[in-house]
């Protein structure tokens, strides 16, 4: 569970820079908590949405069309303004989409945006949480220490009786990060320009442009990789030095090749998986962006988005939410 939780992740002011003022940052959250909450689209037994409870998500709750990646889901929060698509493999009902030929993801969680104001690199995180205590395997304290070994930047509090947690620095967590400026000429989409992914097109690793200029002489023309960039922000110094601009557009593709949501099972190699539903302890997985206040690292004050993974197997549908049955749709 640890392994896959960590393949999968990898101010409200202070920090300088514009962004939403907290008068703003209130109507838009007492906006989104007074919206019903939208469908829940399934395939099988999962469906995705926004969890509804984060404050400050707009549009509340929704619910993704799974594979529908030449169609990007509009979506804005107090820290962040852009777009995204979600894919799973072989999810049953979905449309296929060559962007796993030929790959061993399971998933992709693809975000466009643009922050609304400058963040340090250190107060955003991305990982899982729970709102209750989950059933932690035989061993977790072993494989924790293996993947700190390899993520020094990973914290965790997942033997929590309440609320446990796991997170990585985002800009260590995303396993494929692309850095660019905004179109000038795209007044419709805040600089970004049209959609360029979809099907067999995804985003190659380029993280440039958030490298200091000592960093960018010394490797010339290479680019950074997944592993090298997450070994050089964790050092925590190099955060602290280090800034999510709101000038820049930044591309993040969340994927991993042993979480597979529609069963809830981990894959560890070819012929060993197990489950995670008993350890779930009745409830969805979660993954979230949470921006961390400027003067307690351990306090969050948002977040950037965050997702539930529901799957009526593992936590039952909340009686009462419509549901949109895609099975048969394929």
């Amino acid at each position: 569970f640890a392994d896959c939780v960590n393949d999968s992740m990898t101010q409200a002011a202070g920090d300088g820079g514009g962004g939403a003022k907290p008068t703003e940052v209130v109507a838009e959250t007492k906006k989104a908590v007074s919206n019903p909450i939208p469908p829940l689209h399934v395939y099988g037994e999962l469906g995705i949405r926004f969890l509804p409870e984060e404050p400050g998500i707009v549009p509340r709750g929704l619910s993704f069309k799974i594979n529908d990646d030449f169609h990007p889901v509009p979506f804005e929060t107090p820290f962040f303004k852009g777009r995204m698509v979600m894919r799973i493999k072989d999810a049953i009902g979905a449309p296929r989409t060559p962007y796993f030929n030929g790959k061993r993801r399971l998933f992709s969680i693809q975000i466009e945006g643009r922050f609304k104001q400058r963040l340090r690199t250190d107060r955003v995180l991305f990982g899982s949480s729970f709102k209750h205590k989950i059933s932690m395997p035989r061993g977790a304290s072993i494989a924790m220490s293996i993947l700190k070994s390899i993520d020094s930047a990973l914290q965790e509090d997942l033997f929590a009786e309440k609320n446990p947690w796991i997170m990585s620095p985002l800009i260590c967590a995303v396993e494929r990060l692309q850095v660019r400026k905004p179109d000038p000429n795209d007044t419709e989409n805040d600089g970004l320009g049209p959609w360029r992914y979809g099907g067999d097109r995804s985003i190659e690793e380029d993280s440039s442009l958030v490298l200091s200029e000592e960093k960018k002489a010394k490797m010339g023309d290479k680019k950074m990789s997944f592993g090298a960039r997450r070994k050089y922000f964790g050092d925590v110094k190099k955060r602290e030095a280090t800034y999510w601009e709101p000038d820049l557009v930044y591309t993040f593709d969340f994927l991993s090749a042993r979480m597979d949501f529609n069963t809830y099972k981990v894959k560890m190699a070819k012929f060993i998986e197990f489950g995670t539903t008993k350890l779930m302890n009745n409830q969805p997985f979660r993954l979230e962006a949470r921006v961390m206040d400027e003067n307690d690292n351990s306090k969050k004050i948002g977040a950037m988005w965050a997702f539930e993974f529901c799957h009526n197997k593992v936590s039952p549908f909340p009686a009462g939410l419509q549901i949109v049955d895609h099975s048969n749709d394929m």
